[in-house]
């Protein structure tokens, strides 16, 4: 019995004395990390090319989109969207997007206009922000279509260059999207 006991004591002491955080090198090799980023964020500008959407999930959306998506994979919670162009780009105060929306929504649009988010624009409300204690920049933006259609845009980016961005809209329900950081080239414009 007393061995036992012994075995949980040495079991509960060696759980709780394995770290899952980072040591103050691997802190500061990050925090070194985010920041040449930031900086390379600012003069060289970036695209991110999304990889998967996460719309905001209500009941007519679950009833529609289950019905047709559940065949190619994808569910009304996330869409794959590796096999398209969805891309939000930044360069100087300029900005475009082009990303498939799946949502509702609110307050209707004009005949032809597109189903997706689509805006080029200089940001409004920019800032930038490297968030030590989470590991990751913070990004905050406000761009605006051709039918005055506001977008804010929240981005969260790490170390290893991927990103989540939020988008709201004053005429849509909010969506999420996932996708990959890649530093522009200093002849690359925004479309």
């Amino acid at each position: 019995m007393k061995g036992l006991g012994i075995s949980c004591l040495l079991i509960v002491l060696m759980l709780t004395s394995c770290k899952s955080k980072l040591t103050t090198a691997q802190l500061q090799e990050r925090n070194a990390q985010l920041e040449q980023l930031a900086l390379r964020l600012d003069e060289d500008g970036y695209e991110i090319k999304m990889n998967a959407a996460y719309p905001l999930t209500t009941a007519a959306l679950n009833n529609v989109a289950n019905g047709i998506l559940l065949q190619t994979g994808n569910s009304a919670n996330r869409i794959n969207l590796t096999d398209r162009h969805d891309y939000i780009k930044r360069k100087g105060d300029q900005v475009s997007a082009d990303l498939s929306y799946f949502g509702e929504r609110q307050i209707a649009a004009g005949y032809n206009t597109e189903a997706g988010i689509k805006f080029n624009d200089r940001t409004t409300n920019y800032s930038q922000i490297i968030d030590t204690e989470n590991g990751n920049i913070e990004i905050q933006f406000t761009a605006t279509d051709e039918h005055n259609e506001n977008y804010p845009v929240r981005i969260s980016l790490t170390a290893a260059q991927t990103a989540s961005i939020n988008i709201t809209s004053s005429h849509r329900t909010n969506i999420r999207y996932t996708g990959t950081l890649r530093l522009l080239e200093a002849t690359e414009e925004v479309e």
